[in-house]
């Protein structure tokens, strides 16, 4: 979508399908509020309560797949970093490390979200949401995949909460959920906060 409405002048969308026909039902979506604290110190809590078959970890730009890939890294995370910045040569190469399961966490961008077929996705964990509500929709796709069970655990703020409003309207119910210690514990609906909030 932002690709067509940057190079074609007033395009004709034709929509095939909406709402929950769309959706892969195995798939799980939760959603974790960050309550304005620092972002990795959050991911972090997420990270000691999952354990992951493999994951795909994503961010909306290089630069921040760069960092979070530098901190897991240092940090002894078994993870790889997949993104456009990367020589296709090199892409190729880690793809078939991925596919080999040599890695349980793969940061990665939106380049992986289509195109790129990677069985064993067992978690889709959104450390930024993406700017369009579609590519949400592809990153998720690329788990509960062949009639598996999987989950997408997303990061947000509390200006989100329209972006979650589109979500909602797509058929996208996400479960709120807490960090506490190291399980994560469902917690009242966003939307029966947001009354309160406003």
């Amino acid at each position: 979508q932002p690709f067509l409405k940057k190079y074609l002048k007033n395009p004709e969308t034709i929509t095939l399908d909406t709402g929950a026909a769309g959706v892969n039902q195995n798939v799980k979506h939760y959603i974790i509020k960050t309550k304005e604290r620092d972002r990795y110190g959050v991911f972090q809590k997420l990270l000691s309560t999952v354990n992951p078959y493999l994951a795909i970890i994503f961010c909306n730009t290089k630069e921040s797949a760069d960092e979070l890939y530098d901190k897991m890294k240092a940090e002894k995370y078994n993870v790889a970093l997949i993104h456009g910045g990367l020589e296709a040569r090199k892409r190729k190469l880690i793809v078939a490390d991925i596919r080999a399961l040599k890695y349980q966490f793969v940061v990665a961008t939106d380049i992986v979200s289509r195109g790129i077929d990677i069985s064993g996705i067992t978690h889709i964990l959104n450390y930024e949401l993406p700017t369009d509500v579609e590519f949400y929709v592809h990153r998720s796709g690329r788990t509960g995949r062949m009639d598996k069970d999987g989950q997408v655990l997303s990061l947000y703020d509390f200006e989100d909460s329209l972006y979650l409003d589109k979500l909602d309207s797509k058929g996208i119910k996400a479960e709120s959920l807490d960090i506490k210690g190291t399980e994560l514990v469902p917690v009242k609906n966003r939307n029966s906060r947001t009354k309160k909030e406003w």
